[in-house]
């Protein structure tokens, strides 16, 4: 657990400790490129503690149906200073962008730029600011 909150309403607060060292995985994924590839990262998820559900950091109109401009928002924890460059072109999507992260949490976005020439979803990546974002409510994937 890397933190702690509360849900009155339409009101969600919480505070992120530091992640600790066995919650950190390698800054490696086969969609960016790690400045430092030794950097730990950890990825935060709000789940409620009855299970029932979880909130993701976004600016969707409609979640289920995203429009040119909506972003997702994600909570990064990293142990260091690591810049994250997007490759560019998967079977599925295509991305852009790059974002240098701080020792501490971090909000990365992934912006919804448009369909490139193969009608793929183009995403633009981008560092945010918490306050820029609504959280809203899914149901739990687990």
């Amino acid at each position: 657990m890397l933190g702690t909150g509360t849900v009155a309403g339409e009101q969600i607060r919480f505070s992120l400790k530091p992640a600790p060292a066995s919650a950190l995985m390698p800054a490696v994924a086969d969609d960016v490129e790690a400045s430092d590839p030794e950097a730990g990262i950890a990825v935060a998820f709000v789940v409620l503690a009855d299970g029932s559900g979880e909130f993701q950091l976004g600016r969707y109109a409609n979640p289920d149906a995203p429009q040119v401009g909506d972003a997702l928002g994600f909570l990064i924890y990293a142990d260091r200073q690591v810049t994250f460059t997007a490759i560019g072109q998967h079977a599925y999507e295509a991305r852009s962008g790059s974002v240098t992260l701080r020792e501490g949490w971090n909000v990365v976005t992934q912006t919804l730029a448009g369909a490139d020439e193969l009608d793929r979803p183009f995403f633009e990546l981008g560092g945010g600011n918490i306050n820029s974002f609504d959280w809203y409510f899914r149901e739990a994937l687990f």
